[in-house]
C-alpha cells in the first residue's frame, strides 16, 4: 500500500505481512527522492526469513520471561520460548510481525472514526485479529493501525481492543529503522548521524538473558547519553538497550483509555507542539519523534552485517553491487513502554498502566508516535 503526501513530498509504503514499512521516500530540494529505510528491494523478500524488519511487533514487545504469569481475574500469560527455554522475544514464534493484516476503510473500522483524520494528512487502516491463545497470551483481540502522512510528518498509531472478558497484557511497538544517508552515501552507516535522546537512564538487563530486572541504570556520561546532540559514532557504538524518557509521565496520553475521552485522534497528534524526544540528523534531513509511551529501545544495528539483506538498488554499493548493508547501517527506535511493564512495579510507574488490557467499557489500546520530517 502506498500512501502519498499531497504534495508527494513525502511517500510512505506499508505491506500488509507484518505491517511492514517497506519505503519512506523524502524529496530532496533538488527533485530527486531519499529511501531513509534500509531493506530489500523485492518486497516479497521480507516473508523469507524473521528479521524484524520495519514490521509492527506483538502482542507484547521484546524479551518476556517464560512462566505461567497470572493476572487479573485469573487469566495467565504464558509467553513462548523463543529465544531460549526461559525467553520469549517479540511476541512469540509467529506473531504479529509473521501474519498479514487487512488494509480496511474508515467505515471498516472499529477503532477510528471521522475525528481522528487531520487535515493535509493522507491515510491507510489496517486490521488483525489475534484469537484467544495465540503465542500464550489470553484473550481475542482486534489491533487496528493506521499511518497518516503529510507533506512534513508521518503518524503512526496502533490501537487494540479485546473482544472477550479475558485481560491480557499488550505492548506493541513498529521495530523501524532509518539511514538518513543511505542514499547519497552509498556505504554509509549511522556513525556519522547526529542524535539527540530525551533520556537520563536505561532498563537494567541481566547479562545471561537480556531480561529485564526491574530497575534503571544512570547514563550520564556513558557511551548510552545522547542527552546532547553528538554524532552516534563519537562513542563506543553499543547500543541494543531501552531508554527511558526524561520527562513528566503525568503529561502522557494514557495508553490504555478508559473512555472515548481519553481517546487521542490523530488530528490532534498533528496538531500538538510536544517536545521532541528523539531527533536524528543528517546534514539534508533531520526526523524529529514525538509519542504517548515512556521510552524507547535503541538499537544501533551491530549485528546488522549479518542479518542485513541485500541492499535497495538506490543504497546499492559503488564497489560491490551485490553487498548486504553495514554493521551499523540503521538505527532502529522501537517506541513502547518499559520491558515486561506488567511484571514490574517500577515500570508501571513510569508508563503510568500496568499494561494490562481488558474488555471493560471504554478501554481501548493507544500507541502513538509523530515523525516530523525536515
Amino acid at each position: 500500500m502506498i500512501i502519498k503526501s499531497q504534495k508527494e513530498r513525502i511517500t510512505l509504503e506499508v505491506l500488509p505481512f507484518g505491517l511492514t514499512v517497506h519505503k519512506l521516500l523524502i524529496k530532496s530540494n533538488d527533485g530527486s527522492l531519499i529511501d531513509i529505510i534500509p531493506g530489500p528491494e523485492n518486497a516479497q523478500d521480507h516473508k523469507e526469513s524473521r528479521t524484524f524488519l520495519h514490521t509492527i511487533i506483538g502482542r507484547y514487545t521484546n524479551r518476556v520471561p517464560v512462566d505461567n504469569h497470572k493476572i487479573a481475574s485469573g487469566a495467565v500469560v504464558h509467553p513462548e520460548p523463543v529465544e531460549s527455554e526461559i525467553v520469549s522475544h517479540h511476541g512469540g514464534i509467529d506473531a504479529f510481525d509473521r501474519k498479514t493484516f487487512d488494509a480496511i476503510t474508515l467505515a471498516q473500522s472499529q477503532l477510528y472514526g471521522d475525528k481522528d483524520i487531520p487535515e493535509n494528512f493522507t491515510f491507510q487502516l489496517f486490521k488483525l485479529v489475534s484469537d484467544d491463545g495465540e503465542n500464550g497470551y489470553p484473550g481475542k483481540m482486534l489491533v487496528e493501525a493506521a499511518f497518516f502522512v503529510s507533506d512534513g510528518s508521518v503518524i503512526l498509531t496502533h490501537r487494540a481492543k479485546m473482544l472477550d472478558d479475558k485481560p491480557c497484557p499488550i505492548n506493541l511497538t513498529q521495530h523501524w529503522g532509518f539511514n538518513l544517508t543511505a542514499d547519497k552515501i552509498r556505504s554509509s552507516t549511522i556513525g556519522d548521524h547526529l542524535l539527540y535522546l530525551n533520556s537520563k537512564s536505561i532498563a537494567e538487563t541481566s547479562d545471561s538473558s537480556n531480561l529485564a530486572l526491574g530497575s534503571k541504570v544512570d547514563i550520564d556520561g556513558t557511551p548510552f547519553d545522547f542527552n546532547k546532540l553528538r554524532k552516534i559514532n563519537e562513542k563506543e557504538i553499543i547500543q541494543d538497550h531501552y531508554y527511558f524518557f526524561n520527562r513528566d509521565g503525568s503529561k502522557i496520553d494514557r495508553t490504555i483509555a478508559q473512555s472515548e475521552n481519553d481517546i487521542i485522534s490523530a488530528q490532534s497528534i498533528a496538531n500538538d507542539k510536544q517536545e521532541t524526544q528523539l531527533l536524528l540528523k543528517s546534514d539534508e534531513i533531520s526526523l524529529h519523534f514525538t509519542t504517548n509511551q515512556s521510552g524507547v529501545m535503541f538499537y544501533a544495528g551491530g549485528g546488522f552485517d549479518e542479518s542485513a539483506p541485500r541492499r535497495k538498488t538506490c543504497h546499492e554499493d559503488v564497489n560491490n553491487k551485490n553487498a548486504a548493508y553495514p554493521k551499523n547501517g540503521c538505527a532502529f527506535f522501537e517506541f513502547h513502554h518499559p520491558l515486561s511493564t506488567f511484571l514490574h512495579q517500577e515500570y508501571q510507574e513510569d508508563a503510568k498502566t500496568t499494561t494490562i488490557l481488558n474488555k471493560d467499557e471504554g478501554n481501548i489500546y493507544q500507541n502513538w508516535v509523530k515523525i516530523d520530517i525536515a
